[in-house]
Parts: structure tokens; sequence; C-alpha cells
């Protein structure tokens, strides 16, 4: 387990030609699996696949919301920003900005819970998960 959390996470986003159409523009749907990849490194980090079994608390996702402002081409050099916006008693909501040169390409905004598995209902955000926010909003 990590002992501290960092809010942020700059990523440089790599471009396959499957990602593209025939025009070299990235397909809308690589969008949200780069920002389902990012997240879940992320979250490895600090509250594993392995910790949500284990508990039977696994975060997920109730809300995400995305903004195309330009195309993401073959040849950009992109790179992706996620911030931890909050972390509550059950909630989380994240964001993802991708920026090529430094100028804004794509926005999501993304929020969700932490679920019991076996109870089917929503259930408190990890303690130690909490903390770990905690003390980085304080540390910053």
């Amino acid at each position: 387990m990590n002992t501290g959390m960092i809010l942020t996470r700059d990523v440089p986003l790599q471009i396959y030609a499957y990602d593209v159409d025939y025009m070299g523009i990235v397909h809308n749907i690589v969008y949200l699996r780069w920002l389902e990849k990012i997240r879940t490194d992320f979250l490895n980090e600090h509250y594993s696949i392995t910790d949500a079994i284990n508990t039977g608390i696994s975060p997920i996702i109730a809300k995400t919301e995305m903004t195309y402002h330009r195309p993401v081409r073959i040849t950009d050099r992109a790179f992706a920003h996620l911030k931890v916006e909050e972390i509550g008693r059950s909630k989380w909501v994240i964001s993802m900005e991708i920026h090529v040169e430094g100028e804004l390409y794509f926005r999501a905004d993304q929020s969700g819970m932490f679920y019991d598995i076996n109870k089917r209902r929503p259930a408190r955000t990890p303690a130690h998960v909490r903390e770990l926010f905690q003390q980085a909003l304080a540390s910053k």
C-alpha cells in the first residue's frame, strides 16, 4: 500500500494506428479508454483490484461527461492530466484533460462511489483512501 497520495498525474499518451480513422484522427471511444486506463492505474496505487476483491468494496462509475474541444491526430504528442477533485464518505470525483502543445483538446469529468458488492449498495470510502486524500490536501 502506498503511504501518500498525489492528487494529479501527467501521462504521455501513445497513439496507435488502430486508434485513428482514415484521416488520422483519434476515434472518440479511445478517449474513454485512456480515461479508464489512467484512472485504473492511479487507483491501483492506493486501492488495488485485489483490495476490492478481498474487502468486497469496489469503486464504480456513476457518471462520465466528456467534451471534445479539438481532434487529436496520430502525429500529435498528447498528454493527459488526471486530477482527483474529491473523495468523500462514499463518492469520488476525478477530471482528466488532454493537451497537445499546451492547448486543451479534451476534458472529462467522472464521478462514482464505492459499492458493497455483497450488499449491493453504496459503501463508505475505505478509511485509508480518505485519509490519504486528506493528507494530500493538507500538504498542498
